[in-house]
């Protein structure tokens, strides 16, 4: 057996000042236990920002071997795990404290190898066994680097790291492709629903002058981007039906003509989810064939479409606790402890009491989409009246909150251009979480050559 000392060192992090701590975007991201993944790999849509002096030595390289030594979650959820430092361009990945970073004392480990090595079983018992901490818990360089593993020859390591990084590559690279399709659809809502961009150039354009149609030309741009001369002849009827839907004036409430706010509840069906007695462990269940029971924990690791739960609960329980079932593409919300998480489910499922659901009335033109940009668009610190947002909110507020209501026409066109994009964010989630399986059943496999001995 070998181990882990014989090869590599774990370096510590900086103490970054928190008074330069910010979560106002610029090119130095602050690697936190937040930026690492359940089961391993690297997240780089939370991140937070410093503005002070940077240590030139604890300015992390692409594809750096990292791992977290700290982690505030009651399972210790990336306690120990390891990620890959990402290469985005114009921005310095800055090496915090509480994370370690693997320095190779040879070439006899490959980088890739011992990634995935640190993703095993075997490692995350030894991890959790060794951990400290009731709260927080941690591990260190010296319990990390006591971890025994039989070493294979640097040919067939590079070998079994070269089958895992195809899957995770890919895995990735639809994980980058879903943000930055999020990103459009997010940055379309804005314009279209928080701007009122379209709206804006429709009423400057009557205030200039100009008629109807020339308004109707003056949202087509917003649509497009290019000028009239350079759109298709399909591109051009497309935009000028959705330029006509929208009004070119605004109301006394600043609002556009003929739309309103709402009542969320005067909308939609809202419901609370429920959590049995935690006491009575006869009522939950960690069999997948067992009721899905989604926690904001669930909701944060996969993010706009939910498709499993962590923990499952019991038929009878259900039955019992009348717990609501939730109907797939039903829109959910974290108001307790973490205020603001979104989701959309993907089958009929069940939550606990920190999330509400939406469910909306067959005969509205309201859909799952266009709640789910609204939602991630709302000023949830309106709600409440305390200092803590996370106590402030409760059932009752959420049932009052103000929705948008646009003219049905419009509606109907957000819908329209919005679903394919929905449509495809959901088929990557569904082909990452099977690629995930396939690595996750080859990795054991690969590590003790079970495969290479077939």
């Amino acid at each position: 057996m070998s181990k882990l000392s014989d090869f590599i060192s774990i370096k510590h992090g900086f103490a970054f000042k928190g008074e330069f701590i910010t979560t106002e975007e610029n090119a130095n991201c602050l690697i936190t236990p937040v930026n690492f993944s359940i089961g391993g790999g690297f997240k780089s849509d939370k991140f937070k920002y410093y503005t002070g002096e940077i240590p030139e030595k604890y300015i992390l390289q692409p594809n750096d071997l990292i791992v977290t030594m700290t982690d505030l979650s009651k399972q210790a959820d990336t306690l120990g795990y390891p990620a890959l430092v990402p290469n985005i361009s114009g921005k310095k990945m800055l090496h915090n404290q509480r994370i370690g970073l693997v320095e190779f004392l040879d070439n006899e480990l490959d980088k890739e190898y011992l990634y995935f090595l640190m993703r095993t079983k075997e490692y995350r018992h030894q991890i959790l066994s060794t951990a400290t901490g009731a709260t927080v818990h941690h591990t260190s360089p010296s319990k990390i680097l006591d971890f025994e593993f039989e070493k294979p020859d640097l040919q067939t390591q590079k070998l079994i790291a070269q089958y895992l990084m195809i899957l995770e590559e890919k895995i990735q690279l639809n994980t980058q492709t879903n943000q930055t399709l999020e990103a459009i659809a997010q940055a379309i809502f804005k314009s279209w629903f928080v701007d009122f961009d379209p709206v804006r150039a429709k009423a400057q354009a009557i205030l200039d002058g100009k008629t109807s149609d020339e308004a109707n030309l003056s949202a087509m741009a917003v649509f497009s981007g290019k000028a009239i001369e350079d759109l298709s002849q399909t591109e051009y009827q497309e935009l000028w039906e959705i330029a006509d839907a929208f009004p070119s004036e605004f109301g006394d409430e600043g609002l556009p003509i003929g739309w309103k706010f709402n009542q969320a509840d005067n909308l939609f069906d809202v419901g609370i989810g429920k959590t049995p007695p935690r006491k009575e462990s006869e009522w939950f269940s960690d069999n997948a064939n067992d009721t899905e029971w989604i926690s904001i924990k669930d909701m944060g690791n996969q993010g706009l479409f939910i498709t499993e739960s962590s923990e499952y609960l019991k038929v009878e329980a259900v039955d019992k606790f009348n717990i609501k079932r939730i109907p797939e593409n039903t829109v959910i919300l974290s108001f307790k402890l973490t205020v603001g998480r979104v989701s959309i489910t993907t089958k009929e499922t069940t939550t606990n009491e920190a999330i509400a659901h939406f469910k909306i009335p067959s005969s509205s033109n309201l859909s799952s989409e266009f709640l789910y940009c609204y939602l991630k668009n709302f000023d949830f610190n309106n709600l409440g009246s305390t200092s803590s947002i996370a106590t402030a909110v409760n059932s009752k507020m959420i049932k009052e909150m103000e929705i948008l209501e646009p003219s049905d026409l419009v509606i109907n066109h957000f819908n329209e251009y919005i679903e394919g994009i929905f449509n495809k964010i959901k088929e990557n989630i569904i082909q990452n979480n099977n690629l995930t399986k396939i690595r996750d059943e080859l990795l054991p496999k690969l590590l003790n050559g079970e495969l290479f001995n077939e």
